[in-house]
């Protein structure tokens, strides 16, 4: 995701949210929804709770504004959040069946969130593009949640692996380790499913 963050007036805009700005929370709001909406779908493939996750966030920031130290880029501030809100309702939901995949979609709303190719590919290539992306997601989802995370945040949401050492509080060697992990077990997991596709 090529995203372009101005870092010193985000963080001016949350120094305003602290002191109470409404319309400064709206700002750095429209600024995020595309990309965070992309994050938790991504972690989640659910639309609903992709949406009511990113809402969360924003209430939460808001919330906690009066603690806002800018300290570090907001960019990894509101991650951070992400982050958390995440895990806490993985946990939560981990009995809780999801809604099948893409539920209460549409092209509009998907267009942040699902990764467009460069050119449109016809109906059989269209097919094959669908099948790989659903295989490619359903390994995400048989991933530990922390190599998930690491993964996405750098693959998907293009976050320096130092920014996500901060995002995750761990040491950026851990970060690369979860990460490596992760395409190892998303690569042989593919190869798995590909070959069962042949058969």
């Amino acid at each position: 995701m090529n995203v372009e963050h101005n870092a010193q007036r985000e963080t001016g805009l949350m120094v305003q949210v602290r002191a109470g700005d409404m319309d400064a929370l709206r700002q750095l709001h429209d600024l995020y929804k595309h990309e965070l909406f992309a994050f938790f779908y991504r972690l989640e493939r659910d639309y609903h709770r992709a949406e009511d996750d990113f809402q969360e966030v924003f209430l939460r920031l808001w919330n906690s504004r009066r603690r806002y130290e800018p300290k570090a880029s907001f960019r990894t501030y509101v991650y951070t959040i992400a982050r958390n809100l995440w895990i806490n309702a993985a946990a939560k939901r981990k009995n809780t069946p999801a809604r099948p995949a893409g539920a209460g979609y549409n092209e509009e709303d998907s267009a942040s969130a699902l990764e467009a190719p460069d050119t449109a590919p016809g109906p059989p290539e269209q097919v094959e593009t669908d099948e790989t992306l659903a295989q490619l997601a359903q390994a995400l989802d048989a991933l530990p949640a922390e190599q998930k995370m690491a993964f996405v945040l750098a693959h998907y949401q293009g976050i320096p692996y130092a920014q996500i050492a901060q995002v995750l509080d761990v040491p950026i060697g851990t970060v690369k380790s979860r990460i490596a992990n992760a395409a190892a077990k998303l690569k042989s997991k593919m190869e798995r499913l590909n070959q069962a596709h042949r058969m």
